[in-house]
């Protein structure tokens, strides 16, 4: 079951590559950087 909830996000952040949809939910980003 991880194994499948894995793929299934590794098959989205390709989508979301191949989109060229900009990461705003990748953890990669900092919070503190967009001021609410």
């Amino acid at each position: 079951m991880i194994l499948l909830m894995r793929d299934l996000v590794i098959q989205m952040n390709i989508v979301i590559e191949n989109e060229g949809i900009p990461p705003n939910e990748a953890p990669s980003n900092p919070s503190h950087e967009t001021s609410n």
